[in-house]
């Protein structure tokens, strides 16, 4: 499908979007209270999904119409 920078600001404005965008807001933080309080530690595995779950919220919600056509 080919998105036009357009679409992509009309989406980030969309409510549905916000919506979402606010629940990945809570779960990231969540997850890195969780990290903080020291939930993993010991575990590798567990730390390491962790902290890759932080990252991929980030990488959503700092998404950029560059980053989405791959430039």
């Amino acid at each position: 499908m080919l998105i036009d920078k357009e679409q992509f600001q009309e989406w980030l404005l969309n409510p549905v979007t916000k919506e979402v965008k606010a629940v990945m807001q809570e779960r990231r933080l969540k997850v890195a209270v969780d990290l903080a309080g020291g939930a993993c530690l010991g575990n590798e595995s567990e730390h390491g999904i962790a902290v890759g779950r932080v990252r991929e919220i980030n990488d959503y919600l700092e998404m950029n119409y560059e980053d989405l056509k791959g430039e």
